[in-house]
């Protein structure tokens, strides 16, 4: 008879915690997503522009 054994993964103390904190819902708040260097905000770029446009 074969025994069926299922593979298991073992969490380290680290990974535990950050699974069991809440989750960051950016349109929950008024803010909205985070700001990063990385992506870059367009639409306030493009408002920059239109302003040294007209004042052009």
């Amino acid at each position: 008879m074969k025994v069926n054994r299922k593979p298991y993964y073992h969490r380290s103390s680290i990974e535990n915690t950050l699974a069991q904190m809440p989750r960051y819902n950016a349109y929950a708040c008024v803010y909205g997503k985070h700001k990063s260097k990385k992506k870059p905000n367009r639409a306030k770029r493009k408002e920059e522009l239109r302003k040294e446009l007209k004042n052009y």
